[in-house]
């Protein structure tokens, strides 16, 4: 039986798709080294594991608001 390959990086582009954050703080994220990217030629790609570690660091909405229903 044939396994489909895993997909472990994508584009910028669509990293800024995916997580839903622009490209400016994608760039400040690498930066930072929260987010792990690498070149290959011109392009940048980024980790979907990186990115989800990152997208799973961030604070729950519920513990951003004190636990408030929704209202900031």
């Amino acid at each position: 039986m044939y396994t489909l390959p895993t997909v472990i990086s994508c584009s910028v582009d669509d990293a800024t798709k995916i997580s839903g954050i622009g490209k400016t703080k994608l760039y400040e994220l690498i930066a930072q080294n929260k987010i792990v990217a690498r070149k290959f030629g011109r392009r940048t790609l980024i980790s979907y594991e990186s990115l989800e570690s990152w997208m799973k660091s961030l604070p729950l909405s519920s513990e951003r608001n004190g636990g408030n229903s929704g209202q900031y």
